[in-house]
């Protein structure tokens, strides 16, 4: 089963260190993957008040992060760990963030 949670400001190590972990292999394949940059990039983007962890079964499994503009919702951020990739958990958080933008 699929849910939500809310992100506090105590949990950016450990989102930092899943979106590490999503990326990494598409990183390396590209020659990045510099953890400095990495942790300097989500720092600027990270805001708790518009983040959601992604539970399966009460487990973390990734985070999806939208943000509201003048007319219309971004979505920042949306990482799955590797091992629940292609699960349609991605699917069930873009389906959710068409719900709130609506």
């Amino acid at each position: 089963m699929l849910s939500f949670e809310p992100v506090v400001a105590a949990d950016f190590e450990d989102l930092l260190s899943l979106r590490m972990e999503a990326m990494l292999e598409s990183l390396l394949r590209i020659g990045l993957g510099d953890p400095q940059r990495s942790r300097e990039r989500f720092k600027g983007q990270f805001d708790p008040q518009w983040m959601q962890h992604i539970l399966k079964d009460g487990v973390r499994i990734g985070f999806i992060q939208l943000q509201t503009a003048e007319d219309h919702i971004h979505l920042v951020n949306l990482y799955v760990r590797p091992g629940q990739q292609q699960a349609g958990v991605g699917a069930w958080a873009l389906d959710w963030a068409k719900s709130v933008a609506r």
